[in-house]
C-alpha cells in the first residue's frame, strides 16, 4: 500500500497544475477548451447542420489539394501493411492482428469495438488509415467497388457510433486522426462522391471538429495535445471557421515551441513519434501555404525536424528503438523527405550530436552507432520512457545487429519488461532499475543522465557519460567506436545455453581490433565513509551471432523478447554480463557465416576480471 502510494505520489509530483486541474474537470463531465472563451463557428446538432446555411457554406469550392498528400497517403510501407484483398472483404489487419466486421449491415450494430483486442488495435479501427489503400486502388484501377466499399465504413462509422454514447470512437486521440484522414480523403474524391453521401460526411466531420474543440486532452498534453490541434487547426480551414482556426493556429504555434527542442527532436524523444510530429508539421505548413497563409515560423521548425529524422535512420532498415517505438505505425523516412523536398524544397543535413536530446550518431565502414544520453522525456509527460539511459543501437548497412528490444504493446503483460532497463543495452547499478516505470504509461522516480565528453578523430569515437538512477546510485559508461571492417576468427569460448549463475571461464582477448568497447565504472558514493562494492550488470542483445569478449565476473546467455514492430515479437541472443565496480564489453563484428554447423554456434570470445583489480586486461 505505502508502495504504491509513493509511486502515486512521484508520479503526481512532476505534473502540471493545468494537467491535474483538467483531468479533474474531465471526471465532472466538464468541457476542455483551447481558453474559456474559445467557440467554435459551428453550435448546430449535426442532424440540424444537414439543413442550415452551414451546409450551404460547406459547398464553396475549398482550396483542393490542400489537405490530401500523395507522398504522405499513398507512402508504399504504409499502402504495404494493408491487403486490399482483405480489406474488401472487412477484415480489418492492425498491428500483426486481424478481425473481420461486417460493416455492411444495418439491421446488427457491427462491433467497432472488439472486446479480444487490445485498445491500440480499436484505436486503428477507429483512425480509418486503411482508406487510402484503397482509394489508392480505385484510382489505379477505376473499380467503383473500391469506391462503395470506403463509403460503406464510413457510413457504418456515422450510422453506428453516435456522439451520445461516447465510446471509443469518440476518444479526443481517435477523433484527431479521423478528422485528418478524413479531410484528405474527401480533398481527393469529394468530386466522385453521391451528394447524399458528401452531406452526411461534412455533417459527421462538423460535429467531430465541434465536440474536439470541447474536449482537448490538456489533462495529458504531449504529442496528444500536438494531434488534437493539428485536427482543430486542419479542420478549421476545411470548414471555413475562422474563428476556430484563430484561435487553433495561435495554440498550435505555442505548442511547438513547447514541444520542438532546439536540435529539432521531439521532445518526448522517441524517434516514431518524432516522425509522427513531423509529419503533422508538414500537412499544417502545407495546407496553411494553400490557403496563402504560410507561416514563417512554422515552416523555421522543418529543417532542424528534418535532419533529426534523417540523422536517425538513414541507411536503416528500421527506424531505431529508443522510448516507445515500432515499425508499422509512422510514415516511411522516405516519403518525409519526399514531401519535405517537393513542397518545401528541403533536403536533409546529416547532424552527429543532437546536444539537446541527447543523441549521438556515428558512422564508420558501413556501421553505424545510435547512442541515447538523453532524459528519459519530458518531466510532466513521460508515458513514453524506457529504462534507455546510456543505451546504444549498433547497425552494419542498415541491418540491426545489437539493439533495444522495442515496445511490442501498450497494453500488456509485457509492457513492463519491454520499458525496464534489461530490455535495453545499458546498465544496472546494484540491481536496480534506472527509473520507477509502473502502469501502462507512468514514471515515478527518473534516472538522469548527463554527456561528459564526445570526442572524434579518424581512428575512433567515443562518447562518456554518467547516469544517476532513480535510487541517486551514480556510473559513468564509456564507449569507444572503432568501426573497422567485419572480420571473422575462430571462436574460443562458449557460453552457457542458458541463464544461470555460472561464472565465465577465463581466457584471453581477439587479437583483432574491437568495433565497439563499452566500458561501465561505478562512481562511489560520496556519502558513505565505507564504500562497499557496486555490482554493475549490463545488457547486450543481438540480432546475429556476433564475437565479443566480456571482462566481467559472470557473462551468461539466454533469450530475449524482440519486438521492432507493434503487435509482433521474436526471440534473439542476450547476454547478460556483471562485476563489481568495473565491467566492459568488446564487439569485434559478426560470426562467419561460412562457418559449419558445428562451429557456428561458438562465437563469443570471453574475458574474466575478478572484481578486485584495476586492471582488467
Amino acid at each position: 500500500m505505502m508502495k504504491k502510494l509513493s509511486l502515486y505520489l512521484n508520479t503526481v509530483r512532476y505534473l502540471k497544475v493545468s494537467q491535474i486541474y483538467y483531468r479533474l474537470r474531465k471526471k465532472m463531465g466538464l468541457s476542455c477548451r483551447l481558453s474559456p472563451q474559445a467557440t467554435s463557428t459551428f453550435s448546430l446538432s449535426s442532424s440540424d447542420f444537414a439543413e442550415s446555411e452551414a451546409w450551404e457554406s460547406a459547398q464553396e469550392p475549398y482550396k483542393k489539394g490542400a489537405f490530401f498528400l500523395p507522398e504522405l497517403e499513398y507512402d508504399p510501407d504504409v499502402l504495404q501493411r494493408f491487403s486490399t484483398e482483405d480489406l474488401m472483404k472487412n477484415r480489418m489487419v492492425f498491428l500483426h492482428s486481424g478481425a473481420v466486421i461486417d460493416f455492411a449491415n444495418e439491421d446488427s450494430c457491427p462491433i467497432w469495438e472488439r472486446a479480444e483486442k487490445t485498445p491500440l488495435w480499436n484505436f486503428n479501427l477507429h483512425y480509418f488509415e486503411y482508406l487510402f489503400p484503397i482509394l489508392h486502388d480505385y484510382e489505379v484501377t477505376g473499380q467503383e467497388a473500391y469506391l462503395q466499399k470506403s463509403m460503406e465504413w464510413i457510413h457504418s462509422w456515422i450510422l453506428w457510433n453516435p456522439c451520445a454514447k461516447k465510446k471509443i470512437g469518440w476518444s479526443s486521440y481517435t477523433i484527431s486522426q479521423r478528422l485528418i484522414h478524413w479531410i484528405s480523403y474527401y480533398d481527393r474524391v469529394a468530386s466522385d462522391l453521391p451528394e447524399s453521401f458528401r452531406k452526411e460526411m461534412l455533417s459527421s466531420i462538423r460535429e467531430q471538429y465541434a465536440y474536439l474543440s470541447c474536449h482537448l486532452e490538456k489533462d495529458i498534453l504531449g504529442n496528444h495535445y500536438f494531434e488534437d490541434l493539428k485536427a482543430l487547426l486542419l479542420t478549421s480551414l476545411f470548414l471555413k471557421d475562422s474563428k476556430g482556426f484563430k484561435d487553433a493556429l495561435k495554440a498550435f504555434r505555442k505548442e511547438c515551441k513547447e514541444e520542438i527542442l532546439k536540435d529539432g527532436m521531439h521532445f518526448e524523444l522517441s524517434p516514431m513519434y518524432h516522425k509522427i510530429i513531423l509529419e503533422g508539421m508538414l500537412r499544417v505548413c502545407h495546407a496553411l501555404r494553400i490557403y496563402d497563409r504560410a507561416d514563417a515560423g512554422l515552416e523555421a521548425y522543418l529543417q532542424s525536424m528534418l535532419d533529426v529524422a534523417w540523422s536517425l535512420e538513414e541507411g536503416l532498415e528500421r527506424l531505431p528503438l529508443f522510448n516507445d517505438g515500432g515499425e508499422n505505425v509512422a510514415k516511411s523516412l522516405h516519403a518525409l523527405v519526399s514531401t519535405s523536398a517537393k513542397y518545401f524544397k528541403r533536403k536533409p543535413v546529416f547532424q552527429s550530436h543532437l546536444r539537446i536530446s541527447g543523441f549521438s550518431i556515428f558512422r564508420r565502414n558501413g556501421w553505424k552507432l545510435i547512442i541515447d544520453a538523453g532524459a528519459p522525456g519530458p518531466a510532466y509527460i513521460p508515458g513514453h520512457a524506457h529504462c534507455d539511459a546510456m543505451s546504444f543501437e549498433l547497425f552494419y548497412k542498415g541491418k540491426p545487429i545489437l539493439v533495444n528490444c522495442g515496445t511490442y504493446a501498450y497494453q500488456s503483460e509485457q509492457r513492463d519488461f519491454f520499458r525496464s532497463t534489461s530490455a535495453h543495452n545499458t546498465v544496472k547499478i546494484n540491481g536496480a532499475e534506472q527509473s520507477q516505470c509502473w502502469g501502462n504509461f507512468r514514471l515515478a522516480k527518473r534516472s538522469q543522465v548527463k554527456v561528459l565528453a564526445v570526442e572524434e578523430s579518424s581512428e575512433m569515437d567515443k562518447n562518456i557519460m554518467e547516469m544517476t538512477d532513480y535510487r541517486g546510485q551514480k556510473v559513468k559508461r564509456t564507449i569507444v567506436f572503432g568501426g573497422g571492417a567485419p572480420s571473422t576468427h575462430p571462436s574460443i569460448t562458449e557460453l552457457p545455453s542458458k541463464m544461470g549463475d555460472a561464472s565465465m571461464p577465463e581466457t584471453y582477448a581477439a587479437a583483432d581490433d574491437p568495433i565497439l568497447t563499452v566500458t561501465d565504472e561505478a562512481i562511489p558514493s560520496r556519502k558513505k565513509s565505507k564504500q562497499r562494492k557496486t555490482s554493475l550488470c549490463a545488457y547486450v542483445h543481438m540480432t546475429r551471432e556476433c564475437r565479443q569478449t566480456f571482462f566481467s565476473e559472470k557473462a551468461q546467455r539466454g533469450r530475449q523478447a524482440y519486438a521492432p514492430s507493434y503487435g509482433k515479437q521474436d526471440k534473439i541472443q542476450v547476454v547478460k554480463y556483471q562485476g563489481e565496480d568495473r565491467i566492459r564489453m568488446r564487439f569485434y563484428g559478426l560470426a562467419d557465416e561460412e562457418e559449419s554447423n558445428e562451429e557456428k554456434h561458438i562465437i563469443y570470445r570471453t574475458g574474466c576480471q575478478s572484481g578486485r583489480s584495476g586492471n582488467q586486461e
